[in-house]
C-alpha cells in the first residue's frame, strides 16, 4: 500500500479512536436516565431555543457530525422529537440520517477505500459484484435489519456502492425506524412528564413499534418472494 493511503488510513483510525474515548468520557447516556431526563430536557430546550430559527439547522448539522462520530442515531432521534415536536422531529431526523450518512460516505471513500482495494484486490471486486447487482435493494434491506449501527455505516460506505445508491438506500430502509423511533421517543418523555407506567403489560402502546416493525419486515420478505417466483 502506498504511503498516502497508509496515511489516510491512520488518520481514520485516529478519528475512530478519538471518537469511542470522547463517547466514553461523556457517557452520554447516564443523562437520559429517569433521574435526570427532566434536567436534559430543560438544559437542551433552553440551548435551542436561544438560537432561534437556526435551531433546527444547527441540531442537523450537530446530529450529523455526531453520526460521523458514532453515536447512537436513535438518541438523536428521540432529542429530535423532545425538541421539535412529532413532525418536525421526524424531518430534523431524516436530514440528520441523510448529512450523517453523507459525511460517512465521504471519509470512508477517502480515507479507507484504498486500503480495503489493495488488502482485498479482485476478492473485493467479485464480493462488491453480487451486492451491487441488487445495490438499492441490499443497501435498504441492510438499514431495515441494522439501522445506522456505526459498523454497517462504515460498511457500506467503504464498499463500491455509489453515494446516489446509499443515500436512497439508506433513507428506504432507515423510514420506518426514524419514524418509529420519533413516536416512541415522544410517548415515552409524555409518559414520564404524566407518571404513566413504562411497563409495556400497563400501556399497551408501548409494544406498537415492535409490532409495526415486525409487520414491515414480514411484508418486505413476502414482496422479495414473490418477485423470486
Amino acid at each position: 500500500m502506498k504511503k498516502a493511503g497508509c496515511i489516510r488510513l491512520l488518520v481514520l483510525a485516529a478519528f475512530l479512536v478519538g471518537a469511542a474515548i470522547l463517547q466514553r468520557r461523556l457517557d452520554l447516556l447516564q443523562h437520559f436516565s429517569a433521574e435526570r431526563i427532566d434536567d436534559t430536557i430543560a438544559a437542551v430546550r433552553a440551548w435551542t431555543a436561544r438560537l432561534g430559527i437556526l435551531g433546527p439547522a444547527v441540531f442537523t448539522t450537530a446530529g450529523s457530525l455526531a453520526v460521523l462520530a458514532n453515536a447512537p442515531t436513535a438518541m438523536i432521534n428521540y432529542l429530535a422529537v423532545i425538541l421539535f415536536g412529532y413532525v418536525a422531529g421526524a424531518i430534523v431526523s431524516f436530514l440528520v440520517v441523510a448529512g450523517g450518512t453523507s459525511l460517512v460516505y465521504v471519509a470512508a471513500q477517502y480515507l479507507g477505500r484504498p486500503f480495503v482495494q489493495s488488502l482485498c484486490g479482485t476478492r473485493l471486486a467479485r464480493i462488491e459484484g453480487r451486492f451491487l447487482r441488487r445495490g438499492l435493494a441490499n443497501v435498504a434491506y441492510a438499514r431495515l435489519i441494522f439501522f445506522m449501527m456505526p459498523a454497517m455505516n462504515w460498511l457500506l460506505s467503504v464498499s463500491g456502492v455509489g453515494f446516489r445508491t446509499l443515500l436512497l438506500g439508506t433513507l428506504l430502509g432507515t423510514a420506518h425506524t426514524v419514524i418509529l423511533n420519533v413516536w416512541f421517543g415522544g410517548l415515552v418523555v409524555d409518559l414520564l412528564h404524566s407518571g404513566g407506567s413504562l411497563n409495556p403489560l400497563k400501556t399497551p402502546l408501548m409494544l406498537l413499534p415492535v409490532a409495526i416493525g415486525g409487520m414491515i419486515f414480514v411484508a418486505l420478505r413476502v414482496i422479495e418472494r414473490r418477485r423470486k417466483c
